[in-house]
């Protein structure tokens, strides 16, 4: 018996994905403007990475092959942050 999903309505995709990007955006201006240190914007990073799967594991997309390279490029993205800063300081 095959499980039936629903799609999430377009209007929530792109408030979800423009919400995401702005909280991204926000945290890594505060790095960059060295206004949050980097253990709190780790911090900050592995709760916006946690946040992002629990939303996508409410929400039922079904097959939707972007929302699993999103968090592939987001979880890239904080590795990225992580090992610069590791070599810059």
């Amino acid at each position: 018996m095959k499980a039936q999903y629903e799609k999430l309505p377009i209007h929530l995709e792109k408030f979800y994905i423009a919400f995401v990007v702005m909280i991204l955006a926000a945290l890594l201006v505060l790095v960059y403007l060295q206004i949050m240190t980097i253990p709190y914007a780790l911090v900050w990073g592995l709760i916006y990475v946690l946040g992002h799967a629990f939303f996508i594991n409410k929400a039922i997309y079904g097959k939707r092959e972007w929302i699993y390279y999103e968090i592939v490029t987001n979880l890239r993205a904080v590795v990225l942050i992580t090992l610069y800063f590791k070599i810059l300081y």
